[in-house]
């Protein structure tokens, strides 16, 4: 029995230094790794102007100005500004791999140039990536394709060129996209479609060109919508039949492109509070189903070449603040009806070919 007690302690003593082992093997690991990140934060030299690299080992880089850090030390934010630190040396001292559980990347408005790097794909984790109103150029990498777990994309206000990448489709998770304000081209990809839980796409402002593709009534959850200043043609009649199943919608701004054919049906679409169709070469009536739009604030028609008379359905649009006709072919006297719209601030339905006598505003 002695014999066995003692080879029984001897096991719960060798278990326990294993255990131990295990446990400083996991610690030291962890350091390494936290130092890793310390490293690569250091080498970029954006902290430069705040941390001295002599006091650098006395001030964890958990508390460095725009970095937080889970519960176990590891980098999970870097949030920057300008005026916080120096990023004149863009990208091209971070050392992307060192970060591997960084979630939110946030460098806008940090005036940031060059290209962004294809080494960004490293950052498996990101969840939140934030690069507008900066001044970067050149393409979108490819590599982008490798955030699967993306929910937010902002490159919005560059001068990036070039078409999106293919194989978007990996982007099941993206809730909010804007790359309005750069200089990108080509067709929208039709992968779009498998990115159903987008609530927010903006591409306004580019040189996309072509049609705009069907596949966008598969993203049902979408409520914002932007696709004015680019170069889309073509009649939109066939896609706005699709796009009549985003009944979510409550911005939406196909302007300033070279669409044309008749305003398609858009009654279905009842949580509509802003849409414009502004300077396309739309013909045709303004469709009746328009007064549907129950909850429109603001509707702009203008500079198209669209002809008839003014329809009184106007008058069911009781929330109109913003209504803009001008630079149209109308013709005959301003539905009566209009002047029932008590919240209309502004009125626009010059340059067309009007008769008759001004409505009595109320």
């Amino acid at each position: 029995m002695a014999s066995c007690s003692w080879g029984l302690l001897l096991l719960v003593a060798c278990l326990a230094v294993v255990k131990g082992t295990l446990t400083l093997t996991s610690s030291l690991s962890r350091t390494r790794e936290t130092e890793t990140e310390k490293e690569a934060l250091l080498g970029t030299g954006w902290w430069r102007n705040r941390i001295s690299l002599l006091n650098s080992s006395k001030c964890h880089h958990c508390n460095w100005i725009g970095i937080d850090c889970s519960k176990a030390g590891r980098v999970i934010t870097i949030g920057l500004s300008s005026k916080e630190v120096d990023l004149w040396h863009g990208f091209e001292t971070l050392n992307f791999s060192s970060l591997p559980h960084l979630q939110r990347f946030d460098l806008s408005g940090c005036y940031l140039g060059g290209g962004i790097p294809h080494q960004i794909g490293m950052l498996s984790e990101v969840k939140y990536l934030y690069l507008q109103y900066n001044d970067l150029r050149g393409k979108l990498p490819i590599s982008l394709v490798n955030l699967t777990q993306l929910e937010v994309l902002d490159i919005s206000w560059n001068y990036l060129s070039g078409s999106i990448p293919t194989g978007i489709r990996s982007f099941k998770n993206l809730l909010y996209v804007d790359l309005g304000c750069n200089e990108l081209t080509g067709f929208i990809p039709l992968e779009l479609r498998n990115m159903n839980n987008l609530v927010h796409l903006d591409l306004r402002q580019n040189k996309f060109t072509g049609t705009i593709p069907s596949e966008l009534g598969f993203l049902t959850k979408l409520d914002y919508l932007d696709l004015s200043k680019n170069q889309f043609n073509a009649s939109l009649s066939f896609q706005l039949i699709y796009l009549a199943q985003l009944k979510n919608l409550v911005y939406l701004d196909l302007g300033h492109n070279k669409l044309t054919g008749f305003i398609p049906k858009l009654g279905n679409l009842s949580n509509l509070v802003d849409l414009s169709l502004r300077d396309n070469s739309f013909t045709g009536f303004i469709p009746l189903e328009l007064g549907n739009l129950s909850n429109l604030v603001s509707l702009d028609l203008g500079q198209n070449k669209l002809t008839g008379t003014i329809p009184s359905v106007f008058a069911f649009m009781t929330k109109l603040d913003h209504l803009d006709l001008s630079f149209n072919q109308f013709n005959g006297s301003l539905a009566f009806q209009l002047a029932d719209l008590t919240h209309l601030t502004h009125l626009d339905v010059s340059h067309n070919s009007l008769t008759g006598r001004i409505p009595v505003f109320k």
